[in-house]
C-alpha cells in the first residue's frame, strides 16, 4: 500500500475516537501542578483493599489524597475498594475499583457507569449531587479504565464489561437501599444493555441513558479503517473531540487529570462491532428506560441510536437537548441542568412507584 494511502487510512481511523473524550489542549499545564495530579497506577493497584461492606478501615492517604483531588470527598460514609471481575472464560479476574457512598437515610440508590476513557472521579459534580438529593450512590471504573485493573482503554468483549457491573451488583445485593436504578453514560449504556440481551429483562426499576453508545459516529469510515490500518499498527493516537461546552471540565480532563491515556488499541472498536453485532439481533426488552441526547453530539451516532433503541426497548422516553454535546453530564449549566433535573423527576417516579407497591 502506498505511504499516501496508507495516511489517508489513518486519518479515515482518526474517527474511531468516536465513543471517545479527548479535547483539544489548552495552554501547558505548570510542571508542578502536573506532579501534584499524579498517580502511579502500578502502586495504586498493588495497595488497594478489597471492597467490604464490613467495619469500615481508616483510609490511607493516597486514597484521601486522590478523593480531594477528583472532588469524591462528599460528606458521607465512602466505602472504596476492590472487587475482582472475572474476563472471559479463563481469567483469573481483574480488581474492579469500587466506590458506595452510604447517604443516610436514602430514598433509594443510583448505579451509574461511565463511559469510555472516563472514570468516576469525572463524575464527581454529579455524585455530589445525587447524595445532596438523598440517594446513595454505588459507581465504579471500568476494566481498563480509572483505577480498575486491565490493560487501559482495551477490550476483548463488551461481555468482559458486564461482568464487572455484575459483580458490582451482586456485591451490593441486601447492603444498599432499594429501589435501586441505573444512570449511564455513553459506553456505559452498551454495559448496561449487555447486561439486559443476556438476562432478557431489565434489572433495575429504572434506567437512564446519556448520549448512549450503540453505534459510534462514522460508522462505517471506522470498520473500514479499523480493518486496513489493523495490518499496520494495534493501536492510533486517541482523536481530539470537544464534547462539551464547560471549557474548565476540558481543560482538567485534559491537562489535570493523570488517569487519561492517550492511545486507542483497535480491538477495542473490533469488541464494539462484534457487541453491535449481538444487540442488532436481540430481541425487544420490556423497560423503563429515559434518554437524554445532545443533538450538538458528533462521539455517537445518535441518530441512528435513538431509532435501535426505540426498537429494542419499546417504552422508551427520549429527551433532545438543543445545543447539547456528548458528555451531558459535564456541560455548561444550560445544558446540563435539563438532565439533572430530568434525572431527579423520573427517578423519583421509582421511589413512589416502590412505595405505591408496599
Amino acid at each position: 500500500m502506498g505511504t499516501l494511502v496508507r495516511r489517508a487510512v489513518f486519518i479515515v481511523l482518526l474517527t474511531l475516537s468516536g465513543c471517545s473524550s479527548l479535547t483539544l489542549p489548552g495552554d501547558p499545564i505548570e510542571a508542578a501542578a502536573r506532579e501534584e495530579a499524579s498517580i502511579d497506577l502500578a502502586a495504586t493497584l498493588g495497595s488497594m483493599r478489597p471492597f467490604s461492606f464490613g467495619t469500615p478501615i481508616a483510609t490511607p492517604e493516597w486514597e484521601a489524597a486522590a478523593w480531594r483531588y477528583y472532588g469524591l470527598d462528599h460528606p458521607v460514609p465512602h466505602r472504596f475498594g476492590s472487587l475482582i471481575a472475572p474476563l472471559g472464560d479463563t481469567s483469573p479476574g481483574i480488581p474492579i475499583a469500587t466506590h458506595v457512598y452510604e447517604t443516610p437515610d436514602a430514598r433509594a440508590t443510583i448505579f451509574l457507569v461511565h463511559g469510555y476513557y472516563d472514570h468516576v472521579g469525572i463524575h464527581a459534580r454529579t455524585i455530589g449531587e445525587w447524595i445532596q438529593a438523598g440517594y446513595t450512590v454505588v459507581t465504579f471504573d471500568l476494566p481498563g479504565h480509572g483505577l480498575s485493573g486491565g490493560e487501559r482503554a482495551a477490550i476483548a468483549d463488551f461481555a468482559d464489561y458486564a461482568s464487572a457491573f455484575t459483580t458490582v451488583i451482586e456485591t451490593c445485593r441486601g447492603e444498599v437501599p432499594e429501589p435501586w436504578v441505573t444512570v449511564a453514560h455513553s459506553t456505559g449504556c452498551a454495559v448496561v444493555l449487555e447486561r439486559w440481551m443476556t438476562e432478557g429483562v431489565a434489572p433495575f426499576e429504572r434506567t437512564v441513558f446519556v448520549g448512549p453508545l450503540v453505534r459510534s459516529a462514522y460508522w462505517g469510515l471506522s470498520k473500514f479503517g479499523s480493518v486496513v490500518v489493523g495490518v499496520f499498527t494495534d493501536e492510533v493516537a486517541r482523536t481530539p473531540r470537544r464534547d462539551s461546552s464547560d471549557q474548565e471540565f476540558l481543560r482538567f480532563r485534559t491537562e489535570l487529570d493523570p488517569l487519561q491515556f492517550n492511545s486507542f488499541p483497535l480491538d477495542w472498536f473490533d469488541a464494539l462491532r462484534a457487541w453491535y453485532a449481538r444487540f442488532a439481533k436481540t430481541p425487544p426488552i420490556d423497560a423503563k428506560l429515559l434518554v437524554f441526547q445532545g443533538d450538538l453530539d458528533d462521539t455517537v451516532s445518535w441518530r441512528h441510536n435513538l431509532k435501535k433503541l426505540k426498537e429494542k426497548v419499546p417504552g422508551v422516553e427520549v429527551k433532545i437537548i438543543a445545543g447539547g454535546r456528548h458528555q451531558l453530564l459535564a456541560e455548561t449549566p444550560e445544558f446540563r441542568t435539563p438532565v439533572i433535573e430530568g434525572v431527579f423527576e423520573y427517578l423519583a417516579g421509582a421511589k413512589k412507584a416502590a412505595v405505591a407497591e408496599e
